[in-house]
């Protein structure tokens, strides 16, 4: 009988990518979406109304909550909010009515985040590191991660995977950065020499199921490549691949602060993600490299 795997986020970027992967490899797949659907494997809930059709958990051997309203969203106060309740109050909530009908998940994996560490903390971090500082997106990490957590009591096996910049076409930094690409123009943060932390779409997808094929697997997990480059090295490689014309325009970092405030701390993170979790688990990265990946993207 195929293993049923229940996403969170049906119509997020990793989620479609990962469906499809898992369908591949002869898994049933199942999705949670706040749009109620036709479709036998897409099921409704609402965070607000604390609902979720029961039948998606009934059975469910492994659950991906990759669910979360984007963290590249305005950090006004109220988007703060969604940001937090899409990520802590939906991981509360499949906790419950797990709990509710009694079932356990054999796997939970939870999507989590670099900016666990800390936006103004520097070096290489790995996974036992703790932040340096309390800023508001490491809490709203630790928190996320907390809420995962929680299925221990279930006696789940649980993953949380800290995500480094996801590279693809259709989502993410590579579809904003594209547009300014197409009219020649790249604008780069600061001096660039920041590091750039960062993984392909295909990797994450791939990652996801090697989580779930592996029984030993478990716990907090850097996803990142292995050669570590700087946003000016990624900027060059967009120039080479795509439009070797295009002018790079360097924006200072007081002029950004200006106009985002808080949530530039983002743009000017100094972490470097160990992915020595990664290599001791025996994954294999299909992108190593950062022009392979745009190359992949683009051409």
């Amino acid at each position: 009988m195929k293993e049923k795997v229940l996403i969170t986020g049906a119509n997020g970027l990793i989620a479609k990518k990962l469906g499809l992967l898992l369908e591949k490899n002869n898994y049933q797949v199942c999705y949670l979406s706040t749009k109620k659907s036709n479709k036998k494997n897409i099921f409704y809930w609402n965070l607000s109304n604390d609902v979720i059709e029961m039948e998606a958990l009934s059975k469910t051997d492994h659950i991906i909550h990759l669910a979360g309203y984007s963290i590249s969203n305005i950090w006004t106060k109220k988007n703060k909010q969604k940001m937090f309740d899409s990520r802590i109050k939906s991981s509360q909530l499949i906790f419950e009515k797990c709990k509710e009908i009694k079932h356990t998940p054999k796997t939970y994996i939870s999507a989590s985040a670099m900016g666990y560490y800390g936006l103004e903390t520097d070096g290489l971090k790995k996974e036992n590191d703790i932040p340096q500082q309390e800023n508001w997106m490491s809490l709203l990490c630790e928190e996320w991660e907390k809420k995962a957590d929680q299925f221990k009591e279930l006696g789940s096996r649980i993953l949380k995977l800290r995500l480094s910049l996801i590279l693809d076409k259709n989502g993410g930094i590579l579809e904003k950065i594209l547009l300014g690409f197409y009219f020649r123009i790249g604008l780069v943060f600061g001096k660039g020499t920041q590091p750039f932390p960062w993984i392909h779409s295909s990797d994450v997808a791939k990652f996801i199921l090697h989580c779930i094929q592996n029984k030993e697997m478990n716990g907090p997990i850097n996803l990142s490549t292995q050669k570590q480059i700087t946003l000016n090295e990624f900027m060059l490689s967009m120039q080479r691949n795509i439009q070797k014309k295009t002018i790079l325009i360097y924006i200072p970092k007081w002029i950004i602060q200006i106009f985002i405030g808080e949530q530039a701390s983002m743009l000017f993170s100094n972490v470097k993600l160990s992915v020595s979790k990664m290599k001791e688990y025996g994954f294999t990265w299909d992108y190593e490299n950062i022009d392979q990946a745009i190359q992949k993207e683009i051409l």
